[in-house]
């Protein structure tokens, strides 16, 4: 199956902050939770979390709490998220994985 396929089953995504996975989640609506392993996957979580679509979890430093906490959250941000795509499809807007890729660039740089 294909990950569009796959994501239309789904209520929640928990991924490592890959660029492509936040991409296909964010235009297919599902909101996500981000437990980031490198910079660029903590910032594709600030990103999310700031487009109002997922969170992002440190789970060496943030305590259990906060992770049921931060799940509960993301649960109730399913229909935001929903909206949020509806609208990027809606609009033509520029999808995040450009949006993020463009970023990746800056600090390249």
């Amino acid at each position: 199956p294909n990950l569009n396929d796959i994501l239309s089953n789904c209520a929640c995504v928990v991924h490592h902050g890959n660029v492509y996975m936040a991409e296909a989640a964010y235009s297919a609506g599902i909101p996500q939770v981000v437990l980031p392993d490198t910079v660029e996957s903590e910032w594709i979580g600030e990103i999310l979390i700031k487009h109002r679509v997922g969170v992002s979890i440190i789970s060496n430093v943030q305590p259990i709490e906060t992770t049921r906490e931060a799940m509960e959250y993301v649960y109730g941000l399913k229909e935001w998220a929903t909206l949020r795509a509806q609208h990027l499809q809606q609009q033509s807007m520029i999808l995040l994985e450009s949006q993020l890729l463009n970023a990746c660039n800056k600090l390249l740089a």
